[in-house]
């Protein structure tokens, strides 16, 4: 919110006027930076809620001055509590918080950098954030297990493999390569506790849905 002082921040409220009131000055403008512009306002200064545990409430905030990307915060009401998690400070190299899911009290997500590039968890601590699988293109949540996608770009043909990942026991299984002789994309959804990828190959279309047990895809349909 932003009360026309303060840039846009995190607020809490009971529902009362009294009870509501600004949780930490994330976005505070900083000695030495530029002034905020219209253009840097609408673009800099928001924040995106991932999810919310019983006790924490995980967002993300774009760099605002620095190189693009975004931070993981967490947040437990207060503003000592209220903490950058993800990427370490002074280690942004441009990285892109994304695809999120969450298995118990643990938050998975995606990034995308350079340095920082797989699939992390955390439990809401600089401590217990730690990388659990590097260079997923896609990842996503069905029930407690992750599906993601990895490539073999830079070879010829390009392989692309869909993954499955129990991350309470570290367990990785193959579910099924597609083979191409040149860059497409697919799309993971989760729905209804089956899992859906759609292989977009640019002039073709196709979706794939996951058999009861998950361990295979079957073709819906080619468009």
């Amino acid at each position: 919110a932003d009360d026309g002082v303060h840039s846009g921040e995190l607020w809490s409220s009971d529902g009362t006027e009294d009870g509501t009131q600004m949780v930490k000055d994330i976005n505070r403008y900083r000695e030495g930076m530029p002034p905020l512009t219209d253009t840097l306002y609408n673009r800099y200064i928001s924040s995106h809620v991932l999810m919310g545990t019983d006790t924490l409430l995980y967002f993300t905030v774009p760099n605002r001055f620095s190189s693009p990307g975004s931070t993981l915060w967490r947040s437990d009401g207060s503003e000592s509590g209220t903490q950058r998690i993800f990427p370490s400070i002074g280690n942004d190299s441009e990285t892109w918080v994304s695809d999120h899911g969450q298995v118990g009290d643990l938050l998975f997500f995606l990034a995308d950098s350079v340095t920082n590039a797989g699939i992390w968890q955390t439990d809401g601590s600089v401590s217990g954030t730690h990388l659990v699988d590097p260079q997923p293109a896609r990842m996503v949540l069905v029930g407690d297990l992750i599906y993601f996608i990895e490539s073999s770009l830079g070879s010829s043909p390009i392989v692309y493999t869909l993954w499955k990942l129990d991350p309470l026991s570290n367990t990785k299984t193959k579910v099924k390569t597609f083979t191409e002789n040149y860059s497409v994309d697919f799309y993971l959804f989760s729905i209804d506790g089956a899992l859906y990828l759609v292989h977009d190959q640019v002039d073709t279309l196709s979706l794939w849905k996951s058999n009861d047990a998950i361990s295979d895809l079957s073709l819906v349909k080619t468009i």
